[in-house]
């Protein structure tokens, strides 16, 4: 007796932890599908140039996380968007390990959670795009 109820109170946490991953999935393609929107919306009039290794760290003026993407505005005309490994969450605060003047790719972004000020993580940063808004045509 102790042993089949012990057999069924396993059955059913694995089946419960079998579960788990799919409840996961489904938040992260519902979050997928909001970052995929919100990048759209970031980028929409511009085109993408050649990525580059690195760019300027003194042009960055600001940063910001859209899904796994960290989008540096450069100008209102120029965005870099680095495509990153890791976890950056978005509403973390970053601090990026900066050799030199650059960001380049492969450094590494630490994040701090802004309540606690505990560290949370870090990401690294990929090839750098830059997304540039097109002139209106000359009249």
């Amino acid at each position: 007796m102790f042993v089949a109820r012990v057999a069924r109170t396993m059955t059913v946490m694995l089946a419960a932890l079998l579960a788990l991953p799919a409840s996961g999935d489904a938040r992260r393609v519902k979050d997928d599908s909001k970052a995929r929107a919100a990048l759209a919306k970031a980028l929409e009039g511009r085109t993408a140039g050649a990525p580059q290794h690195c760019i300027s760290s003194l042009q960055a003026r600001s940063s910001e996380v859209i899904g796994s993407r960290i989008l540096f505005s450069q100008s209102s005309r120029l965005i870099w968007v680095s495509e990153t490994r890791g976890q950056c969450d978005d509403d973390d605060v970053r601090v990026v390990r900066v050799r030199g003047s650059q960001y380049c790719k492969g450094d590494v972004v630490d994040t701090i959670d802004r309540n606690s000020s505990m560290y949370t993580g870090f990401c690294v940063l990929g090839e750098f795009t830059p997304w540039r808004k097109l002139k209106p045509p000359a009249r």
